[in-house]
């Protein structure tokens, strides 16, 4: 259970959110205790990854490397909010696909949690959006002048 948010929170969990990215493209493995508790999940299905648990899970995803992790992670349009008794985030992330060179686009959806320490990730889930092609793709039979 938390108060409601205040400024400095709602602060802190978009620094975290920063951090995520600075933590994944310099393969930072002790910086991910400073992102996500220790018994975390974080969800990639939707990229074709598996469900992880944990930060020595998360630590072998981050292990996989250049091949499986973009060259770089933005992040954009953090919003924090309460949801009943959690606090979470709704996010944007952007990547680059290494196979093709097109953008990559989706969201994270987040449920944190207050510690001693500060906010920490407690749950993550990656949504994919966009996956690259041409933006004209799908306008087939749209309306034009």
């Amino acid at each position: 259970m938390h108060e409601s948010l205040s400024v400095e929170d709602r602060f802190e969990i978009t620094q975290v959110l920063a951090r995520y990215g600075h933590v994944m493209d310099g393969r930072d493995f002790a910086g991910l205790a400073d992102v996500f508790l220790d018994d975390a999940s974080f969800d990639v299905t939707s990229v074709g990854g598996p469900l992880y648990r944990g930060l020595s899970q998360l630590r072998e995803f981050l292990a996989l490397g250049d091949a499986v992790h973009p060259p770089f992670h933005v992040l954009a349009n953090a919003w924090v909010f309460e949801d009943g008794d959690s606090v979470k985030s709704l996010s944007k992330w952007l990547t680059i696909d290494q196979a093709t060179g097109l953008p990559r686009s989706g969201d994270y959806i987040d449920t944190w949690q207050k510690t001693g320490a500060g906010w920490r990730i407690f749950e993550r889930q990656a949504r994919v959006r966009w996956t690259g092609g041409a933006w004209g793709a799908g306008y087939e039979g749209s309306v034009r002048d």
